[in-house]
Parts: C-alpha cells; sequence; structure tokens
C-alpha cells in the first residue's frame, strides 16, 4: 500500500474499514452504473425518435385548424404548416424536459436503492472470516499490539493471571 493510500484508510472512521461496507459500495457502484446506462438509453432513445419524426409533414397527418373567428385553415396552407411545426417542436421541447426530470429523479432514487441492495447482498456473501469473542475473556487494561515489547509483555502476563 502506498503511503497517501496508507493515510487516506487511516483518515477513514473504523466502520467504514469492513468488508461489509466495502462490498456495499462495489455492489452499489455496479447496480447504480447498470440502471444509470438504461435509463441514459431511454433517454436518447425517446430524444432521437423525436427529433427525427416530424408527424406535421407526414402524409398520414391530416390537420384542420378552426380559428376563434370560425375560419378553416387545411393542410395546404402554410399557416397550417407553420403552426403544426411549431406547436410539434414545442411539444417535443416539453417531453423532452419533462423526461429529463423524470430521469434525474429515477436515478436519485437508483442510488438509494443500489445501496440498500448493495448493503443488503454484502451480508449474503459467504465469508470465511469469523469472530469468536466469549464473555469474560477478553483483556481490556492494555494493548498487545504497536507498543514497546517490555510493555506488551507485561500486558501478556496480566493478562494470563
Amino acid at each position: 500500500m502506498t503511503p497517501r493510500a496508507a493515510s487516506f484508510a487511516e483518515r477513514l472512521p473504523p466502520w467504514m474499514g469492513s468488508i461489509r461496507v466495502r462490498l456495499t459500495v462495489l455492489y452499489s457502484v455496479v447496480l447504480f452504473g447498470l440502471a444509470a446506462l438504461v435509463v441514459l438509453g431511454i433517454y436518447a432513445g425517446v430524444s432521437r425518435t423525436l427529433s427525427s419524426e416530424q408527424v406535421g409533414n407526414s402524409d398520414s397527418f391530416d390537420a384542420v385548424i378552426v380559428l376563434s373567428d370560425g375560419q378553416v385553415i387545411g393542410r395546404n396552407d402554410r399557416e397550417a404548416q407553420a403552426f403544426i411545426a411549431q406547436l410539434e417542436a414545442s411539444v417535443n421541447r416539453r417531453t423532452l424536459n419533462k423526461l429529463r426530470q423524470y430521469s434525474f429523479t429515477a436515478l436519485g432514487l437508483l442510488f438509494v436503492g443500489s445501496l440498500g441492495v448493495g448493503y443488503f447482498v454484502a451480508g449474503r456473501v459467504p465469508s470465511d472470516i469469523t469472530i469468536v469473542n466469549w464473555p469474560q475473556n477478553d483483556y481490556f487494561l492494555g494493548p498487545l499490539y504497536e507498543v514497546p515489547e517490555a510493555e506488551a509483555a507485561r500486558h501478556l502476563a496480566r493478562a494470563k493471571q
């Protein structure tokens, strides 16, 4: 481990060093990344479809607009075509804005959900790491590691009594 990584690891709280937290972060990042790709793909597909399809110029679209004074504008009128193109652009823009809002909301919820799923899955992973902590079998009066050898020997002798 590099000195920079070691100093970063020492600054983290103890609970962040657990294997379950590390697995939770790993699973969450993978799950969130996949979900983000799906949401991005849906947004890109809808955006591309809306930008390439012009309903107002298709032959299957017949437009008749009745103005407030009772005048009827048919499909062949330039005013009707301009109005339809403007209306279509406005609807497409509003649709993409709403889809963008929903996509960001979905991504936020997916992030929180991926943390929950990651935490749950991390707890289900088989592990050979076990701690056996019998009551009255611990020594709390001094550390045995990262102290001078004489102090560790003294604590070890006291623990055996």
